[in-house]
């Protein structure tokens, strides 16, 4: 952008100096500098449209860069879950089996009963927790 404004300060300045040393004879070096700065003018106007958009895809995209940070924020607060999920059911299973190896080594029913509650209690908590 701001080798378009130079260029544009130079063909303006070698223009200005070029009309103060032309003669009214030499018309034809005069339109060719004013073709030349209407190329100028031209390409300086079209960069203008390219940069206007550009600006405008980009604020268009600031909105999805929000959607996309809200969206990765409740994927990782979902993996979290999971994660703590998956642990917890593999601390019930570990319990679970625990229950199960003391209730075989167990003699007295009083005690087996217990157990039983336990391990009843366990299995539904860990089928809560696949849900």
């Amino acid at each position: 952008m701001r080798r378009a404004y130079f260029l544009i300060l130079v063909v303006f300045g070698i223009s200005t100096a070029t009309f103060a040393h032309v003669l009214p004879s030499d018309s034809q070096t005069l339109q060719a500098l004013l073709i030349e700065v209407r190329e100028l003018l031209q390409g300086l106007l079209s960069s203008l449209a390219r940069v206007q958009s550009a600006q405008i895809l980009l604020s268009r995209c600031k909105p999805n860069k929000r959607q996309v940070l809200r969206a990765f924020h409740r994927l990782n607060d979902a993996r979290l879950r999971l994660a703590d999920a998956q642990t917890h059911q593999k601390d019930v299973r570990n319990n679970l089996k625990r229950l199960e190896g003391a209730l075989s080594a167990e003699e007295n029913t009083v005690r087996q009963k217990e157990l039983r509650e336990m391990i009843n209690h366990s299995k539904s908590e860990l089928e809560d927790s696949t849900d």
